[in-house]
């Protein structure tokens, strides 16, 4: 609370000069003659009312320089310099906010004492930074101030939770303690949303009452606005009170954020002409701001403005040109109008057509006649009602992809409305934009289907609404083509270097498959990365003979055994299309998945499954349909997941890789293991996985199954191989590695006593000549078959089907307290 008592030092010690004047200036004129902090800066040829040297919080970071101003375009009020170029920027690299710089004020600045300071400041806060100025007690963590400045890109007020108050002008207060919630960074009030975000200048008023709440105003102005010049009228942009006693010893400072903002040219006096160089109106001046224009239509609109200070006859102008103060083609005289909010009708305008308008005012006295104009520059844009595009046409590029062309016959627009309907059936859909002076687009990734009939349409549209639909052009996308086999290696050809000669049977259309690395090829195997997961080895193609791929459909296949180590810091990739769209081992943080994974531009896009078991010949593959901009994973022919967000980035057109990842820039990351076959096929019709698979293996028998594994001479059907306690027939059963200890194949068991359900893998394809079956128990002792009729004699039975896929359930006849359930393999 406030001191009831001033201590007459204080009081003597800040009483305002008995002339109204600037009293603290800080120009920055030369403060620097190279890019360095701020730190330990004194004075320069503007300074006034300041002592000592600059001392920064937290970063040094808070940079000068001597080769800028912040003037913008035209930025209102008093010069930014002294003759000098120099201001602050911001080089803190980040959001920190106990990131501040004090300077000593050669007179205290008392908060018990009466009285009124304005103050003023250029700032240009684009980029994401905030910044402003303020007074301080001090410069440790407990010291009070109060200050104002502009917000980042994203900021959140005090007791909020919600990101309300970015590229805002904010108003601050508490102490030094570098938190949020009471440091420089704590947003107590700010106006709008989003209403500066680059040059602005800063206005303030702060009220100090000795007893009482102080009262803490600002105002914002904009590159080309008119500084209010009526204090009794002025509407502020945001306000707050303050119950503070300290006495101000220091200038006050903030900047960072990630942006390279900048501050400039600050100034307190005693008086709004001091701060701002505007003289504040006196009797039978006029004054008009705040001049806005709504309801807008094709031929009218109404603006509205206001007048300040003294009554006067006001006319409203406008002009398909700014005419300034000068002569305007078009006028409203609205009459003699008392101070307050004035508006009027704008009349007679034109479609798709820019205009300026301005506000007049003369003082109703006969003598002197003392005029204002409204802000200049202010403008509009009546919307293309009623005008329309008459010669859009609309043709296929491929199965999934068609153009739209028109020519633009319109002057305001900011973009076109593409609009979609099945061919006669009037229901229309936007399916994209183009920008102002566009005159074509392609519609592609939005679902069309091939050899369909497709209307279109292209709608104009500004600020103020749009124009009439175009005319309506039909079209029928292309036939699909079947998917091609592009590529088909099983690696029966040689391999010289990087120079693969693939065999009479093999395919490659582009004629560009090669090695990368040193892999070895020997009997149909390659061989990549022996004992060096991560490696470069693999092979790749060149698919920019293929076409654009993002608008194909494709199929990429690979017949691999792979040795995974388990670190989930790598991600070895098994295939790429292009350098963004990938299958891959592992994710960062499980060693135990199977990764497919692509970039949309935008956002990441994933899909998991467990990672087949090392040692485990399998067959991987994706899908891309262009129609859906859908992504399917496939483990042994069955799908495992599906991505769909828009079509996937392509970083690197000339790459698709097999084994390793090949995108220029990245080569590595390869797979240790074995590549029996890779395929790529490509079209437009759909891809059916039920026939469409190019190398998924064929059924094999338990010998030949069984002879891809090292288990030696424990290759049995009875046998263990890896004392794992699965016998290796069970293991042929469920597709799990007879050489690596796999534990428990059932896993997920629920009961309630009366059915039990459970999940255990099962080979895909399932080995030719392996069955499996069920057997149940009450005591490990005495098994049953899951027939529904084998049981104990006055017992329950259990029917346990088998099933094509992993989820089994077990129904008893009766409940029972407890049930055991095993696995059954014959041959």
């Amino acid at each position: 609370m406030k001191a009831k008592l001033i201590p007459l030092l204080a009081l003597a010690a800040s009483a305002p000069a008995s002339n109204a004047a600037v009293f603290i200036q800080e120009l920055f004129d030369n403060i620097s003659s190279a890019d360095v902090t701020l730190n330990g800066a004194g004075d320069t040829t503007s300074s006034l009312g300041l002592t000592g040297t600059w001392l920064t919080n937290g970063s040094e970071g808070i940079f000068t320089a001597n080769n800028f101003n912040v003037d913008g375009a035209s930025l209102p009020g008093l010069p930014s310099n002294g003759g000098a170029n120099g201001g602050i920027w911001n080089n803190t690299g980040g959001w920190n906010t106990n990131i501040y710089a004090t300077r000593p004020l050669a007179a205290p600045i008392d908060f018990n004492v009466d009285r009124i300071i304005y103050f003023s400041v250029r700032l240009k806060n684009d980029g994401d930074t905030s910044m402003g100025v303020g007074f301080a007690s001090g410069d440790t963590a407990a010291d009070q101030f109060v200050g104002a400045g502009f917000t980042w890109n994203n900021a959140i007020p005090l007791g909020s939770s919600s990101n309300v108050a970015g590229n805002a002008s904010y108003i601050s207060h508490g102490v030094l303690d570098n938190t949020v919630d009471n440091g420089v960074y704590g947003i107590r009030v700010f106006d709008g949303q989003g209403t500066i975000n680059g040059y602005g200048l800063l206005v303030g008023q702060i009220t100090i009452k000795a007893t009482g709440d102080d009262q803490i105003q600002i105002k914002r102005y904009s590159e080309n606005e008119t500084i209010d010049n009526d204090l009794d009228a002025i509407v502020w942009s945001t306000s707050t009170t303050v119950n503070s006693s300290m006495l101000a010893s220091r200038l006050l400072l903030w900047i960072n954020g990630q942006g390279n903002g900048e501050l400039d040219a600050i100034r307190f006096g005693d008086t709004w002409t001091d701060v701002t160089g505007v003289e504040l109106a006196g009797a039978g001046q006029p004054a008009l701001s705040g001049a806005s224009v709504v309801n807008i239509t094709a031929t009218g609109a109404q603006a509205s403005a206001n007048l300040f200070t003294s009554p006067a006859n006001v006319t409203l102008h406008w002009d398909t040109f700014d005419a300034g103060v000068g002569a305007w083609a078009n006028a409203n005289p609205l009459g003699s109008r008392p101070v307050g909010a004035v508006s009027g009708g704008i009349t007679g305008l034109a479609p798709d057509t820019l205009y300026f308008y301005r506000f007049h005012a003369v003082n109703a006295d006969a003598e002197p006649d003392l005029e204002a104009w409204s802000e200049p520059a202010k403008s509009f844009v009546t919307p293309p009602t009623g005008l329309a595009l008459t010669d859009v046409v609309a043709g296929p590029f491929s199965a999934f992809e068609v153009d739209i062309v028109w020519t633009d016959t319109f002057s305001t627009e900011s973009g076109f409305i593409v609009q979609r309907s099945a061919a006669g059936a009037n229901a229309w859909v936007n399916v994209g934009t183009a920008p102002a002076n566009a005159t074509v687009f392609t519609d592609k990734y939005s679902g069309l289907l091939p050899n369909t009939s497709y209307d279109y349409r292209v709608i104009a549209t500004n600020a103020s609404g749009n124009s009439d639909p175009s005319n309506v052009s039909t079209t029928t996308t292309l036939e699909a083509t079947p998917l091609e086999t592009k590529l088909l290696i099983n690696f029966d050809g040689t391999l010289d270097g990087t120079i693969y000669t693939p065999s009479l049977n093999e395919v490659d259309l582009t004629g560009t498959f090669k090695a990368n690395g040193a892999p070895v090829v020997n009997g149909g195997v390659a061989v990549l990365n022996p004992g060096n997961e991560n490696g470069p080895d693999g092979f790749d193609i060149d698919p920019v003979s293929l076409g654009n791929l993002t608008t194909q459909n494709w199929v990429a296949e690979a017949v691999v055994t792979y040795q995974s180590s388990g670190d989930t810091m790598t991600t070895p990739v098994l295939m790429d299309v292009q350098g963004d769209c990938n299958i891959r081992l592992r994710d960062e943080l499980d060693a135990n998945a199977l990764q497919m994974f692509y970039w949309n531009g935008s956002a990441v896009k994933q899909a998991y499954t467990t990672l087949p078991p090392n040692g485990l010949q399998v067959h991987i593959a994706y899908a891309w349909d262009a129609s859906t901009t859908t992504l399917t994973g496939y483990v042994n022919g069955v799908a495992f997941g599906s991505l769909s967000g828009g079509a996937f980035q392509t970083p690197d057109t000339s790459t698709l890789s097999f084994g390793y990842f090949g995108r220029t820039g990245f080569e590595g990351r390869g797979i240790e293991g074995t590549l029996n076959a890779v395929a790529f096929q490509a079209g437009t019709a759909a891809f059916n996985p039920a026939t469409g698979f190019l190398i998924l293996p064929e059924s094999q028998t338990f010998a030949e199954w069984i002879g891809s594994f090292p288990v030696g001479d424990q290759a049995g059907f009875d046998d263990d191989a890896d004392g794992d306690g699965l016998s290796n027939g069970v293991e042929a059963f469920l597709g799990t590695n007879p050489s690596t200890q796999n534990g428990s194949g059932i896993s997920g068991i629920t009961t309630n006593g009366t059915i039990t359900t459970f999940s255990h893998p099962k080979a895909n394809p399932p080995v030719s000549d392996v069955t499996g079956s069920y057997e149940w128990s009450l005591d490990l002792a005495t098994w049953y078959a899951g027939d529904g009729v084998e049981g104990p004699v006055d017992g329950p039975t259990v029917t346990i089907p088998a099933t094509a896929g992993a989820t089994v359930t077990a129904t008893s006849s009766v409940p029972t307290a407890r049930i055991f359930i095993r696995i059954v393999a014959e041959d």
